[in-house]
């Protein structure tokens, strides 16, 4: 039979880790599914968790047995009546205050404190359980905990996300809850029954263990921060350009904690010269995967995913199999998990709010490998039980070396691309790039970059300078959508400008589309962005229309127009919003194109940038069109190359009968068959079924 004890901190454990991918998926929408989010999140639980070690370690400090039960079950009580977790639509942001401390703010107030009696359960019931079975080990209970951790990981974006929405993800966290309370007070109430105030005073008596030496203390915050930054760092850089998806969160962390299960519960597979050879290895194979951000070619997906799960995985068990021995003994359980916890909140502190400050790229994950480089030959320098061997002085030569290695081959990366660039611009929602390429005899183009991602370039000539390229030349999907209209215009004699709307302003491209008289409205979440295309590029002043640009969520402040009776009646809607290699989810959902068709007149087109070399789009367009009974007309454009135009992809969206038969003359032909039904909205959206299966 399974003994109570194990079931709670198990259950405790999933619920721990099963919330983090809920309530950051829940609130990703409201901060324009920029990939930081996720990073925001963490913070907020490594610190929660940290206030839970520390609840744990005080009340086990300060309090027998008995009353330390009675005090956890009391509260645990009280933390009922703050269910359900489901964030309040109160807590939306404006798009005026700091995003970080936003979903601080929102995820303290919806799961704070349930987050931190949770979090509390495995290291205060494994201090029950040596109290209770004096001389046992309790480690095996802390990978108990990981597994559990492990579990409501891999469910979320295998079971939970594509099976329900994310409301009911809430309420069903919130009702799995009250039956861990249930549980909780089942596992407790025999023990406070059965521990007599004798014996918590016999405990409480015991002579004191000599405290752990201060450099092994260090030693524990130094590896347990290491491995969180690594994890972050490496999170960011996935998202950044491919897509901000709970897989992509769930993967590495889902390492992170196998390497704590096998190093507390297998520790025997922690033979270190293996996992410091591969540690090498693996940072070897970043270092060149980073090294093709300046090639034209890229790895495919799962193998750029591979590396960086790799290198996570590695750092991960290096970190925590070298904490496992320098575990202190059980008298000292709660003050290892504290510095653990802190360790964990320093790292997650100096990835969302440090690094953003001191680095002007993700240069953190740099720096985080090179910390584990060091730390693990800090370890094996202080190891006393190693030994001696005529051996010992060259291999720590040449690991040193290959180390030094290493770290020249990382700092020549940041000095490449840090020399290569006109400008560095970081902020919560990324870092923006902004260089100058040879693209032909006599061509310079400018562009901007997110990563690997382009988002708008710009010919460096007085005339051809005003030519829209990339991805949006004049045979593009967005190209197609303004000639049509203007000649609709033209053939019913009207004079009538043209309204265009645009959904992420980039460089401000399309403003080269403009006429006299023409309106221009670009929609921006970055305010950054629009800096940067009134300083470093010219479409906006070239531009013969009036431009304006809004600082915000796109559908924020469309939905706050409505609200105020600013309909904005568009000829033409651009969604052209890209976070990572894809379009934040929550601009492709049902809702958000009834909020589009508010603001467009009867004959308007919305054209959807689909360009994408990670998830094919195609279906979902199509099954919003069908849903809301417009018509699908797939752009699909070549580009001139010579020019520095890019293969592109546009679906433009229509109710119109007449028009639809325009764009179909210009139209690319629908693969064969009936397409995938994939209709997203704001409470389900499954993003891994629209990854390329071609």
């Amino acid at each position: 039979m399974i003994p109570p004890l194990a079931v709670t901190i198990f259950l405790g454990a999933f619920l721990v880790f099963q919330v983090q991918p809920i309530i950051a998926r829940y609130i990703l929408p409201w901060f324009g599914g920029s990939p930081s989010v996720w990073t925001a999140a963490m913070l907020f639980f490594q610190v929660m968790l940290l206030a839970g070690y520390t609840y744990t370690h005080f009340i086990v400090g300060r309090l027998p047995l008995r009353r330390q039960v009675s005090v956890h079950l009391r509260l645990l009580a009280l933390t009922l009546i703050l269910l359900p977790i489901t964030p309040s639509d109160s807590l939306k942001p404006n798009g005026m205050e700091d995003p970080v401390w936003a979903i601080l703010l929102v995820l303290l107030v919806s799961v704070g404190i349930p987050y931190v009696l949770v979090a509390s359960t495995a290291p205060l019931m494994q201090s029950w359980y040596t109290k209770i079975h004096p001389g046992r080990s309790p480690y095996r209970l802390y990978a108990l905990s990981n597994m559990g951790s492990i579990l409501g990981l891999l469910m979320y974006p295998f079971v939970v996300e594509p099976l329900l929405g994310a409301r009911d993800q809430t309420l069903l966290w919130s009702f799995a809850y009250g039956l861990f309370v249930a549980i909780s007070f089942w596992t407790a109430i025999p023990m406070y029954r059965l521990v007599s105030d004798t014996h918590d005073i016999a405990i409480n008596t015991t002579p004191k263990a000599i405290p752990a030496p201060m450099a092994n203390r260090l030693l524990w915050l130094a590896l347990s921060a290491c491995g969180v930054i690594v994890l972050l760092a490496a999170t960011n850089h996935l998202c950044k350009d491919v897509a901000v998806i709970p897989l992509l969160w769930v993967l590495p962390l889902t390492l992170y904690l196998l390497s704590f299960i096998i190093s507390f519960g297998m520790p025997r597979l922690y033979y270190r010269p293996v996992w410091a050879l591969l540690l090498l290895v693996s940072v070897v194979a970043v270092v060149f995967l980073l090294l093709l951000e300046q090639a034209p070619i890229e790895l495919e997906l799962y193998l750029q995913v591979f590396i960086y799960s790799t290198v996570v995985f590695t750092c991960s068990m290096v970190c925590h199999g070298e904490l496992f021995r320098l575990r202190p003994p059980e008298s000292q359980l709660t003050l290892f998990y504290l510095l653990l916890a802190l360790g964990g909140a320093l790292g997650g502190v100096f990835v969302s709010l440090v690094a953003p400050l001191i680095f002007l790229g993700y240069w953190e994950f740099h720096w985080s490998l090179v910390a584990t480089l060091i730390l693990l030959g800090l370890c094996i320098a202080g190891d006393r039980t190693l030994p001696p061997s005529r051996l010992q002085g060259p291999a720590l030569i040449a690991g040193w070396f290959t180390v030094g290695i290493l770290v020249f081959l990382l700092a020549q990366h940041i000095k490449l691309r840090e020399n290569e660039t006109i400008a560095i611009n970081r902020s919560f929602f990324g870092i923006l790039r902004i260089s100058e390429v040879s693209h032909a005899p006599g061509v310079v183009i400018r562009k901007l970059n997110h990563g690997r991602i382009n988002h708008g370039s710009q010919i460096l000539d007085e005339q051809l300078g005003k030519r829209p390229v990339s991805y949006f030349g004049p045979d593009s999907g967005i190209g197609v959508a303004i000639k049509t209209q203007r000649s609709r215009l033209v053939d019913s004699a009207s004079t009538s400008p043209l309204r265009i709307g645009v959904i992420g302003q980039g460089v401000s491209t399309i403003a080269a589309f403009g006429e006299a008289g023409d309106v221009i409205r670009f929609y921006e979440i970055d305010a950054r962005v629009s800096e940067i295309a009134n300083t470093y590029f010219t479409y906006l002043s070239d531009s013969k229309a009036d431009t304006i640009v809004v600082i915000g969520d796109a559908r924020i402040s469309m939905e706050s127009e409505l609200t105020a009776q600013q309909y904005q009646g568009y000829d033409v809607l651009a969604v052209d919003a890209f976070s990572g290699d894809g379009i934040p989810v929550h601009l492709l959902t049902r809702e958000a194109l009834s909020l589009y068709r508010q603001h467009m007149t009867p004959q308007g087109v919305i054209a959807i940038h689909i360009s994408n070399r990670h998830f094919d789009l195609r279906s979902v367009v199509r099954s919003l069109a069908s849903d809301a009974g417009m018509h699908a007309s797939w752009i699909t454009d070549s580009g001139d190359k010579r020019v520095g135009e890019k293969i592109n992809d546009w679906v433009l969206l229509t109710g119109a009968t007449g028009l639809q038969k325009q764009l179909e003359t210009k139209a690319t032909k629908w693969p064969e068959g009936d397409f995938e039904r994939m209709l997203w909205t704001d409470d389900y959206a499954n993003v891994l079924a629209a990854l390329w299966r071609e």
